[in-house]
């Protein structure tokens, strides 16, 4: 037994586990309740030794495991020094972590939003990464991730992905509060054809209903622009925020 090793402390049964004894079992994710977080109320207890101890091990996890429950811990308890670590992490990171180690940079002030890595997951193209992306797209609305849910409704290798999309994209313009926008499940539905002039026609008629701007979705990318080859990129973002509906 290595006596160094916080978890392998405190086998005495009738002695209470420290703190940071607390937090280190938590890793292990033994107990149902530790399989989607760490137990953080032991974290925060931890002081002194015991805390420089607990900021190593979530540094190191940082850097070279894939376990979503790390970055939530790191911003609980305001570890600014993880920072650079989660940043160099995040571009190679992928699924649930990547989503992870965005939000708390976001959480530390390290990054302003979401969006940029919501938008980078759509666009990667796997099916995995497109479910994550569309999981935590709810309540984004910006033009970047309002493009990328486009160019996944009809560009995404991934039925089940363009399908979705196509669901968040009426929720992300308010037409419908429900994320699964039943209502208007026949539109989106279509996008999960294997032909894509059929995908292409079905995607028209979402854009039609939700009155998307087709200048906004030709300028980031998410349609063929059927009436010029070369795009006019000089208009600015603002100007297509102008032209964008209210209810987007």
């Amino acid at each position: 037994m290595n006596p160094g090793d916080p978890t392998r402390r405190s086998l005495d049964p009738a002695v209470a586990p420290t703190a940071l004894e607390r937090f280190t079992c938590s890793l292990e994710a033994s107990e149902p309740d530790f399989r989607e977080s760490l137990d953080l109320e032991a974290l925060q207890q931890t002081a002194g030794t015991d805390r420089s101890e607990a900021e190593a091990i979530l540094l190191r996890r940082a850097a070279e495991e894939d376990d979503w429950r790390v970055p939530p811990a790191i911003a609980s308890i305001g570890l600014h020094r993880a920072i650079p670590v989660m940043e160099e992490r995040l571009p190679q990171a992928r699924g649930r972590m990547r989503l992870a180690l965005a939000r708390s940079l976001v959480s530390l002030g390290a990054l302003r939003r979401m969006d940029e890595t919501v938008a980078a997951m759509l666009e990667d193209g796997d099916r995995e990464e497109g479910i994550s992306a569309l999981a935590a797209s709810e309540g984004l609305s910006s033009p970047e991730v309002l493009a990328a849910l486009a160019r996944a409704c009809t560009h995404h290798p991934s039925p089940e992905v363009r399908v979705n999309a196509g669901a968040h994209l009426f929720c992300a313009c308010g037409e419908t509060r429900d994320p699964l926008a039943w209502e208007f499940r026949p539109l989106y539905l279509q996008l999960g054809d294997p032909d894509e002039a059929r995908r292409q026609e079905a995607f028209q008629t979402v854009c039609n209903t939700l009155r998307l701007p087709q200048d906004l979705l030709v300028q980031q990318g998410g349609i063929p622009d059927r009436n010029s080859k070369q795009p006019d990129h000089r208009e600015t973002e603002k100007g297509s925020e102008d032209e964008k509906p209210e209810s987007c």
